[in-house]
């Protein structure tokens, strides 16, 4: 996502200020997949790329107007774009509602809430059951649930929960929960089955996925202490992809994949990106054009030098072979990064000014 930088620090929207990540190199590998780009601009950042079979959504800012970021959306072959967001907002996509070309978004000015977008008809819609006079962030889309962050106040104290919005019986359930300030918390992906998210602190980034018919949370493994983040599962082969890097930004940041069935295995590494250059919190799947089943993964591919980001994609990431049987990655895997847990959802009300600059 969006934001200013200290260190390895990446782009915030709508949470906490700069982490400092401290990361360390991951195992060697060779990748197997040479990303091409799909959006780049000079001197502007853009990222959060979204695709489906017609068109691509993204969030950018402009060098006139360097901290503001508007939601885009063009189709696939080129041609004038669109802007998402309303005018005096910021917009940040969370992708495309599976079968439609609406594209659900962020819209965030004194508050921040969640919109739908339509590209056929042009229209612009709050997304039902989800909106409160809080400050809601991230959205992640499927036919059957959405997955976002609420930041609220509670007894006098700022809180931010992970929830997973059921479409069909329009019931929320926390996934987990912390204090506002102490965790950077960037959704990942949602699907029919499984949710995924990051959670970064201070001293550490990890990637969390949610198995939504068992009701359990699972981190993804780490290897001599390596860092985590923006995981995005592919419900169709039974994966999940992460990226991974070292202790400065660009430092030996790679893009992987692991069998969501075993988390024991040896990660295939997908993409290795040069030195001096890393990923967004956000990694996304759409389907190859030209191998049934596959997937392509889209990823913000960030200068670190010049505050940079363009949107890139791997293409047919999934028939990229597995890595050959080596030494599991962890023997150690917690069940859930939780601090703040069974606590009652707030009551929705008016709009309130976000308590963060």
């Amino acid at each position: 996502m969006f934001s200013v930088r200290a260190g390895k620090s990446r782009h915030v929207v709508g949470a906490v200020g700069a982490l400092v990540l401290v990361l360390v190199s991951g195992t060697m590998a060779i990748a197997a997949v040479t990303p091409d780009p799909v959006l780049r601009g000079n001197g502007v950042d853009e990222g959060l790329g979204y695709s489906n079979t017609q068109y691509l959504t993204w969030t950018q800012n402009s060098i006139r107007r360097p901290r503001h970021f508007d939601a885009f959306a063009r189709m696939l072959v080129g041609g004038p774009r669109t802007r998402l967001n309303a005018a005096g907002t910021q917009g940040f996509p969370g992708g495309f509602d599976p079968g439609t070309n609406t594209v659900i978004y962020q819209q965030q000015a004194r508050s921040s809430q969640l919109f739908f977008f339509d590209l056929d008809t042009q229209t612009r819609t709050r997304v039902s059951g989800v909106n409160t006079r809080w400050w809601e962030w991230g959205p992640q889309i499927s036919t059957t649930h959405i997955l976002f962050n609420r930041e609220f106040r509670q007894d006098g104290v700022w809180l931010n929960s992970m929830l997973l919005y059921d479409r069909e019986t329009q019931t929320t359930l926390e996934l987990d929960g912390w204090l506002s300030g102490r965790a950077f918390t960037p959704t990942g992906s949602v699907g029919e089955a499984q949710a995924s998210w990051t959670v970064c602190t201070r001293s550490a980034c990890r990637a969390f996925v949610y198995d939504i018919a068992r009701g359990r949370i699972r981190r993804l493994p780490s290897a001599d202490h390596r860092h985590e983040y923006a995981p995005v599962v592919d419900e169709v082969n039974g994966d999940v992809y992460f990226v991974e890097s070292g202790e400065r930004c660009g430092a030996n940041a790679a893009i992987w994949r692991l069998p969501l069935d075993d988390f024991s295995v040896p990660a295939t590494k997908i993409v290795d990106l040069p030195a001096g250059t890393d990923t967004g919190w956000v990694t996304t799947l759409a389907p190859n054009d030209s191998v049934t089943g596959s997937q392509d993964v889209f990823f913000q591919r960030w200068k670190c030098g010049p505050d940079e980001g363009d949107i890139y994609v791997a293409r047919d990431a999934t028939s990229t072979p597995d890595a050959p049987p080596g030494m599991p990655l962890s023997d150690h895997v917690p069940i859930s990064s939780s601090v703040l847990r069974d606590r009652a959802l707030p009551p929705a009300g008016d709009q309130i000014r976000h308590p963060w600059p």
